[in-house]
Order: structure tokens, then sequence, then C-alpha cells
């Protein structure tokens, strides 16, 4: 259902959409999606990577910096779909949309277009297009919640059952392999292993004590 609206979501939401591809195809979580520079894009061995790396201002979750295969139809898209910021996914950078919520009080606050404060300067980037892609999932029927962690969580599968568990720790960037086997583990299949331990038929000399 959701590849099936894909389509849609690049026309009418660029931005979330991107967040998408980040999220499911190279496995970011929300704000290392935010923060991905075009500058991180590199070649490692002759192939087209992401390195995910500290900033002035931010550090990646953990501190683990990391290089993550970026596959040609997700930089395509990059290309295509990107603004001339240095950031991969384009937000806006002078006002900030807040939906209608319900306060501490219990009271509904209508949503509206906001100034951002000097205190506030990168709300959209934070959490502005993560709202409108998580809004989409909504209206798509999809109830769970940390929409785009489920997401990451789709290309940690793919990454577990393809390259194993190891890898799948490396390129999400869990600090604890026990986060990787608590999500991942079930999937992985138990390989065949035969081992010969009959020590063959060589003519081995037996020291004898006397």
């Amino acid at each position: 259902l959701v590849l099936a609206h894909l389509p849609k979501l690049r026309e009418s939401d660029p931005a979330a959409y991107l967040l998408f591809q980040l999220a499911a195809g190279l496995g970011l979580r929300r704000g290392e999606a935010m923060q991905a520079r075009k500058s991180w894009i590199t070649e490692l061995d002759g192939k087209r990577v992401l390195y995910v790396q500290a900033t002035d201002n931010w550090l990646p979750k953990g501190r683990r910096e990391r290089k993550i295969p970026l596959p040609d139809s997700v930089y395509q898209e990059i290309l295509l779909l990107s603004d001339d910021s240095e950031y991969i996914v384009p937000a806006a950078t002078t006002r900030y949309w807040t939906p209608a919520y319900t306060n501490k009080v219990g009271t509904v606050v209508k949503g509206a277009w906001r100034d951002k404060q000097v205190e506030n300067h990168d709300h959209e980037r934070k959490y502005g297009v993560s709202r409108r892609l998580n809004l989409w999932f909504v209206d798509l029927g999809w109830p769970f919640a940390k929409k785009i962690h489920k997401v990451r969580a789709w290309y940690g599968a793919h990454v577990s059952t393809q390259a194993g568990l190891f890898a799948a720790q490396r390129l999400l960037g869990h600090a604890d392999p026990k986060t990787t086997n608590q999500y991942y583990a079930d999937l992985v299949e138990i390989p065949v292993i035969e081992i010969d331990l009959t020590g063959g038929t060589a003519d081995v000399p037996v020291a004898v004590a006397k």
C-alpha cells in the first residue's frame, strides 16, 4: 500500500518523499536524514556511499559515524528533487507548520503556521517534514507510532537477511549488538554447517610414555 502511493507523495511533497527514501533505502534515523548533507555523498572502493558524520552543531546518535551504501535509485532521486541548499532533504527556512494538538491542560490548540523564534530556528528541519510524512502514513491507514523508525526497520530487515546481523549493526549504527539481535535475529535463517572432525587417514605417530 505504501509503495503504491509513493509516486503521489513524490509529486505532492518531495521533501517528505526524500525523507522516506533515506529511511527505507539507507536506514537513516529521522534526525540523521534531516541533517544529511550533500557533501556526505562520497565514494569508497569505487562505490557510492553516504558518510554519516558529525557537524559543527550536530552529532549522530551515540556519536557513531558510519558509511552506508547509496543505491543508484536513491541517488538519482536526490539529484532530481533536492533544492539548492546544502541539505539532501529540503526544509522551510522561515516558518513551520504546527498541526492541531491537545496541550497539557486538555485544551485543543488549532494548527497554524508559526514564525520561527531565535531559540527555535531549526524546528522545521527537525520536525516539520517528518510530521508531514507521518500524517501521510495516517491517511493511508498505517496505525503504528514512530512511523519513520518503522521504515528504517524495513531497511534493517533487508540487510539482516541479505548480509547478516553484523552488517546490520554497522549500517544501522547500533552501539550495542543486543539491539540488532532484539529486532532482527529472528529474521536470519540458521545456516546448515557441516564440519568434518574425523581427522582423515593420515599416519600420525603417537608418542608412547616410557
